[in-house]
């Protein structure tokens, strides 16, 4: 089953800086669709905003503007690209299961609610800082569940680790919680560039060490064996009540590890051409299986819909479909 994408005008492009590799929709029309999609998105998101239950819209409000904030500190001249496939993840309501039968009996009421789904998916681009960005988003209706973040990969002519922000709802039995994923990929493996290490996540222990000594914030240990191997050095994942307090601290740890980001950027000296390409083949291979490996995935291809999933897997990894 197709998402369900939102009609839209053609307007004057408010855009700049996108690269020449996207789509057949952006280059025919000089790219003045895509203001018309990101319109669709804000009003998507403002009217699921309105409808969902007030404390979860609350939360998700708080979420997503630590993420533009983070955005604004990491990568300040990013572009939205909203092309992909046509402009087919740019806003769209999730169409759920294909087959409803095939779900367990149990399952089909939540699955039925969890359908009712905004969502959105954008490539970032700053070619003088990314190799590849995402930023993506979405909202249930009747239950207020979200999830909300960024993926920041570094241009491939230096070692800056990636930069990853996931905020996410808690759950249906104690919806007041949030979920944090902060935290910097490596781009080289750290069991044996010890330099490494320190260069990139030392400075990042005071903070860390607060998050583990603090009873408000629960960690966060995923079932998954690859899951909890892929954690980066001074990760930070936790469950957490979204206090007024709790939000401060969350925000806080989010500016500083965005900020500093900004600056390794800013600071790193260029690779060799070899060190570039293995950089960029590794950097593909770990978005490709962080995509297909994700712990939720058995149940977002359920609320997305094969086609519709396999699409925001394709943006999330950077694959060459996304590219043209």
């Amino acid at each position: 089953m197709a998402a369900k994408v939102p009609a839209f005008e053609s307007k004057e492009n408010c855009l700049t800086g996108q690269s020449s590799g996207r789509s057949a929709l952006a280059r025919s029309r000089g790219g003045c669709i895509l203001c018309s999609l990101k319109e669709d998105a804000e009003k998507l998101f403002d009217t699921y905003t309105a409808e969902a239950p007030a404390r979860q819209s609350e939360l998700y409000m708080q979420a997503w503007e630590i993420v533009r904030e983070a955005l604004a500190l990491a990568a300040p001249h990013a572009t939205s690209d909203l092309s992909a496939f046509n402009g087919a993840l740019a806003a769209f309501v999730t169409p759920g299961p294909s087959d409803l039968s095939a779900v367990p009996e149990e399952r089909r009421p939540m699955m039925t609610k969890l359908s009712d789904t905004a969502a959105s998916y954008e490539r970032l681009v700053e070619p003088n800082l990314l190799s590849w960005g995402t930023r993506y988003r979405t909202l249930n209706r009747p239950l207020g569940a979200f999830f909300c973040g960024i993926s920041l990969w570094p241009r491939c002519t230096v070692d800056v680790p990636n930069l990853t922000l996931y905020f996410g709802s808690g759950s249906a039995v104690n919806p007041d919680r949030v979920f944090m994923r902060l935290e910097m990929v490596p781009r080289v493996d750290t069991d044996t560039d010890a330099g490494y290490a320190r260069r990139y996540y030392e400075l990042f222990n005071a903070r860390y060490f607060e998050f583990v000594k603090d009873e408000q914030f629960e960690p966060y240990v995923s079932e998954s064996a690859y899951a909890r191997g892929a954690q980066a050095p001074s990760g930070l994942r936790y469950f957490f009540d979204g206090t007024e307090r709790n939000m401060a601290i969350a925000r806080a740890a989010v500016v500083e590890y965005a900020t500093t980001w900004a600056e390794f950027n800013q600071m790193a000296s260029p690779l060799s051409a070899d060190e570039s390409e293995a950089i960029s083949v590794r950097d593909a291979l770990i978005r490709r299986v962080a995509a297909d490996e994700s712990p939720d995935n058995a149940n977002r291809e359920l609320v997305f819909g094969k086609e519709t999933f396999k699409r925001t897997k394709a943006v999330l990894a950077g694959d060459e479909s996304v590219r043209l």
